[in-house]
């Protein structure tokens, strides 16, 4: 889950999505007062009138969350420390690769082994994970050898533990997700086949493994795909519909991919999966209320596909523009990477090139960088 180096590519940063998790649903509407930019090949801080208040002098520079952003002060040596919004380094940088703060605490890696800091940079939870994903609704997903006998070590497995680092539920699935709205996806995998199924903050299935993908609950709705298979690295077959917490399927299966709802409508593919389908919205009882008439959005992260502040980001002609919930262009399509709308404004950049990330693959990302407001007046123009 958090397998990359944070400072390698600026749009992570730009994007808040630096933490090299899925964006957080609990964070993706929090109020910032100051935002990242690009100004001569450094990185400085703007207010939201776009007036620089922290001087452009870092090589890399992330949102603020919780009060501190990421920053890398020099990209030859790229150990990540945090600044306050004084710009003043309140964590120095000691990381190699870090996360963002969700409910008080970041992930750090420390010698191969991850752990979690508070925001006095304090270890409060010792280095001694595989990996870790993010605190959400008091756990946080961990994998762990479930046992260690001699020179003997059993096959990871995820887990999760309290924010004193206890383990409350025991490391036994092979994928694990964080808890949105009271469950948290986790994956077992018999031979070359996973099944997802739903478990409570006691570690119990209240939904049992049987989907072949599953999505986080979201308003109530989770999206899950039945009939999927993987052929070799490909996953194909299945057909996408939505369950309520009891497992029930509310909206039957039937799209070809689909997101979560935000503010009432979700995102879903229709035709085959891997064929010339579009995107459309449909709403909870899976009338669709958009057309499904979009291209896929090339953009990092899903959320501004999803309705962030009344708005969501589509494709049209291979530009990236912003629908209503009727919807509706109110921003024309002239972006080639966007963002949701956060407090009223929204990371979107200009030009595209190619960035390596693991082996033989590549993300497209912008080259320059700015902001708008929801009428799509730019309040800093893109730069670099």
């Amino acid at each position: 889950m958090l397998n990359r180096r944070v400072a390698i590519a600026s749009f992570v940063f730009v994007f808040a999505s630096c933490c090299l998790v899925n964006h957080a649903q609990a964070q993706k509407n929090e109020a910032r007062s100051l935002l990242p930019v690009q100004i001569s090949g450094k990185w400085g801080y703007i207010n939201k009138s776009g007036i620089v208040v922290v001087a452009p002098q870092f090589d890399e520079a992330a949102p603020f969350y919780s009060g501190l952003a990421l920053v890398v002060t020099d990209a030859r040596g790229p150990y990540v420390g945090y600044i306050n919004e004084s710009g003043q380094m309140a964590i120095k940088p000691r990381f190699w690769q870090v996360n963002v703060f969700f409910e008080g605490l970041a992930s750090v890696e420390t010698c191969g082994s991850w752990g979690f800091i508070n925001t006095k940079g304090h270890v409060v939870i010792f280095p001694e994970y595989i990996e870790v994903g993010r605190f959400s609704e008091g756990l946080a997903a961990v994998k762990i050898s479930d046992r260690t006998e001699g020179e003997q070590t059993g096959e990871p497995k995820w887990g999760f533990v309290d924010d004193s680092g206890e383990v409350v539920i025991a490391p036994q699935f092979d994928y694990a997700s964080s808890f949105s709205e009271g469950l948290a996806k986790v994956g077992i995998t018999n031979g070359s086949e996973t099944k997802w199924g739903y478990i409570d903050k006691t570690g119990q299935f209240v939904i049992k493994p049987q989907f072949s993908l599953a999505g986080d609950f979201s308003e109530g709705l989770a999206d899950v795909e039945v009939g999927g298979r993987l052929e070799g690295n490909v996953h194909t077959g299945g057909k996408h519909g939505y369950i309520n917490k009891t497992g029930e399927f509310v909206i039957k299966p039937q799209f070809a991919s689909a997101m979560e709802f935000s503010e009432g409508l979700a995102k879903v593919r229709t035709g085959e999966e891997w064929g010339d389908g579009k995107w459309g919205y449909i709403d909870k009882t899976g009338r669709m209320v958009i057309e499904a008439r979009f291209s896929e959005v090339d953009t990092i992260g899903r959320d501004c596909q999803n309705f962030s502040e009344g708005l969501a980001c589509v494709v049209v002609d291979e530009k990236i523009g912003y629908i209503d919930r009727a919807g509706k262009l109110v921003i024309k399509p002239q972006f080639d990477v966007a963002g949701p709308f956060t407090d009223g404004i929204a990371a979107v950049a200009l030009g595209k090139h190619a960035i390596e990330s693991g082996v033989n693959h590549f993300v497209r990302i912008g080259d320059k960088w700015g902001y708008i407001d929801k009428t799509g007046k730019y309040i800093w123009q893109p730069s670099k």
